[in-house]
Formats: C-alpha cells, structure tokens, sequence
C-alpha cells in the first residue's frame, strides 16, 4: 500500500498531462441509433488522417496556406530576410504543395441511461478518448434520440456535449446525426460544430502577462460511413463502422505556428471503427 501510494501523485499527474490535448477529435461513429437503458459499447477506432504541407524550407518562421494561396515566412534571430537582405516585411516564397499522413486511435465507451422522455426517444451517455490529438484529447457528451414521423426506418439525434482543452479553456460541441437502417445496419451521417478551445500557440506571453490570452475557432466537421452488424462469435467486434471525415478550417497545431492565422484548408480521414455491445 505504501508503495501504490507513492505512485499516485505521478499517475495522476500523468492522466492530466494525457487529457491536455485540445484539437478536435476525428472519430465520431455516430448513427443517431440510440443504445436501450442499461446497454452499453465499446468502440476501438483507427483511421488515416491526410494534412497538407507546405514544403518550406529550413528557417522558416511559419508556413500557412490561405485564400491566396501557399505562404512560407523566412526569419533569422528575429530578423526577416529576402534573398538575404533584410527587409521591413515578412519575405514569402511560393513553395509546392505536399501532403503528410498520420495515423490515429480511439476508444469509446457509450452507455443508455433512460428511455423515452416525452418526445425524446432515449438518453445516452458517452466518453471517448483520441490521440494524437497534440497529445490526447478527452470528450463526454450526452445524446438525445429524435422523434420520427410514423414508423419510417430513420434514427436521428442531437448530442452536446465538451472536450478536456490545454490550460486556458476547453472545447464544446453540437452534433447531430441521422441514419436510414435496414436491422441492425446503418447508413449514417452527422455534423459537428465544435467552439475549439485556445490552442497553445495563442498562449505565447500569458505567463508574462499574468492572464491566459482566449483565442476560440469555429471548426465545421462532416462524416459519412455505415454501421455493419456482423453475426455473433466470442471475442470478435459485434459490428465496424467505417467512415470518411472532412474537417474545415484546420486549427494551428504545434508551437511554431502563427497564432494570428486561422488556416484556411481542410483535412480528410479515413477511419474504421470496431466495436462490442454489451446487455
């Protein structure tokens, strides 16, 4: 017992720093089909994520991509040089576009809470953890089942619901899914709009300025995939559900980016999820 102890001040410490990340999630396996009060899944994901890059070269101080096309801004020890003459504006170089893949992994846990509620056909519950999200980003939400006209072979929902952020603020988001099902599968697709939290290149000069700088983004993310329920066997997923995510705007990601640039450009995924029902 001692010995557990000691440890718990670093594991908790650890679990804070794993739950710090502050980008939007890209695995949302949401059919809008509600699970029944009491039952409960587990869902493992796994998906590609493809990113644009700018192809600049060493020194430089941020790249971006906007409305005008791909940008590169050389700086040296705080000076901003072209051709290498100093100059009073950032120098740009037009360089080609690339692109870089990464590799991502989630797991969810959705549990049912209640049954109909008045014109609410069911309330569920959810956690869902994703990373590499700079580094990890935790989200709970609460789904709500939407009333459909007559019996017509369509679930939709509406959920709300936030994400642990980095220090300043967190993230909060609105999503609503629908589905056209045959059994026990569905044709889904569902809309998030996430408030995302400061990311941490904004945060540069808070510490000297003895307050957190607050600097949100509206981030617009679409999905479309299918939910396959496969036949019963010990140990193997009940169901996969894979899927195609678009994300826009992207957000700055990582130190070296220009807090002052919301960029301009998008991001696809491609994910596949497996998961296990419980009852």
């Amino acid at each position: 017992m001692p010995g557990w102890r000691r440890l718990r001040l670093p594991a908790g410490v650890a679990s804070a720093f794993l739950l710090t990340g502050c980008l939007y999630t890209t695995h949302h396996f949401n059919s809008g089909r509600l699970l029944d009060p009491g039952h409960s899944s587990v869902t493992v994901g796994t998906g590609l994520t493809k990113v644009p890059g700018y192809g600049c070269p060493a020194g430089t101080a941020y790249d971006y991509r906007d409305s005008t096309g791909l940008h590169c801004v050389m700086e040296y020890g705080g000076t901003v040089f072209e051709n290498g003459v100093m100059v009073e504006k950032p120098a740009e170089s037009q360089p080609g576009p690339t692109t870089s893949t990464s590799t991502h992994y989630s797991l969810g846990y959705r549990l049912g809470v209640h049954g109909r509620l008045g014109p609410i056909t069911g309330v569920e519950l959810g956690l869902h953890l994703e990373t590499p999200t700079n580094p990890a980003s935790g989200e709970f939400d609460l789904k709500l089942g939407l009333p459909v006209p007559g019996n017509r072979p369509y679930h939709h929902s509406l959920s709300a619901g936030w994400g642990i952020g980095a220090w300043a603020d967190n993230s909060y988001f609105l999503e609503y899914a629908a589905s056209r099902f045959w059994g026990g599968n569905d044709l889904f697709f569902n809309y998030r709009a996430t408030y995302l939290a400061t990311q941490l290149p904004d945060l540069q000069g808070s510490e000297s300025a003895h307050r957190f700088n607050t600097k949100r983004r509206l981030i617009h993310q679409a999905a479309l995939g299918f939910t396959w329920t496969l036949p019963e066997f010990p140990v193997l997923p009940d169901f996969i559900a894979p899927e195609v995510v678009l994300t826009y705007p992207l957000a700055p990601n990582g130190k070296e980016v220009n807090p002052d640039l919301n960029l301009d450009d998008r991001m696809w995924d491609l994910n596949l999820g497996l998961g296990w029902s419980f009852k």
